[in-house]
């Protein structure tokens, strides 16, 4: 089954590979942002502490590729620094979804155990007030599979505070792996789980391109085979710029 997957989505990415031939350098633009969380946690797991997290991405007719990094305040997890590269395509589809298909390569420069792993996905995401999009993604490295939904709303409050909104997301995740649980320590046993978190956010747009936000989050586990049930909450600040 996951040979079956991995098949379906590599040949997915070369399919949009094959466009980039078709390109026009004039549509070019750039997405910058500089965040900072007072935890990181990834697909319900507690990563590192507070951490800034700056990123670049640039995207050109449906094309897009970035750098994300976490720097932690006080590095004391060996996972914790991290970078990761991302490459992908978007197609919109008669107005009404989008396909996403992509591929990511996590490095953890001082990781004491796994030092990177190399991902792949596929998503749809339908155009609609609530953006609701399901993503499938595969690790190689790791021989995980992560399935996850997710949806949002952004509330317009222009009329009490200008240039503002509450933006609400939430997403639901379920994770197996064979050989190595989620956490990306060695284990002998298989593991699997499910996660879910939400964020509220306040945003205040300075323009089209360019906002600053801030809120709560949430996020959790119930992998009950290494450390038992986790649940985090935290809060993060976030700039955001491009053209």
């Amino acid at each position: 089954m996951k040979n079956k997957i991995s098949i379906i989505l590599v040949s997915s990415l070369l399919s949009a590979i094959t466009a980039f031939g078709q390109l026009d350098l004039s549509e070019l633009s750039m997405t910058a942002s500089f965040d900072f969380e007072s935890q990181y946690v990834f697909r319900g797991k507690d990563l590192a502490d507070a951490s800034f997290q700056p990123s670049v991405e640039l995207e050109v007719g449906g094309f897009y590729s970035g750098i994300w990094l976490n720097e932690p305040t006080d590095d004391v997890r060996g996972a914790s620094n991290e970078v990761d590269i991302y490459f992908g395509y978007t197609v919109n589809v008669e107005d009404s979804y989008n396909v996403d298909v992509g591929v990511t390569y996590y490095w953890y420069p001082t990781a004491a155990t796994v030092s990177r792993s190399r991902e792949i996905y596929a998503g749809i995401a339908l155009e609609h007030d609530y953006n609701p999009a399901l993503y499938i993604y595969y690790d190689f490295d790791l021989e995980q599979i992560t399935l996850e939904l997710s949806a949002g709303y952004s509330f317009d409050i222009s009329d009490q505070v200008a240039n503002s909104s509450i933006d609400v997301k939430g997403y639901w995740g379920l994770l197996q792996t064979d050989d190595k649980n989620a956490g990306q320590m060695a284990t002998t046993v298989e593991n699997g789980y499910t996660y879910l978190g939400f964020s509220v956010d306040y945003v205040y747009s300075f323009n089209d391109t360019s906002s600053l936000s801030t809120g709560i989050r949430y996020g959790g586990n119930n992998d009950g085979v290494i450390n038992g049930r986790e649940d985090s909450f935290w809060w993060g600040v976030s700039f955001s710029s491009g053209f």
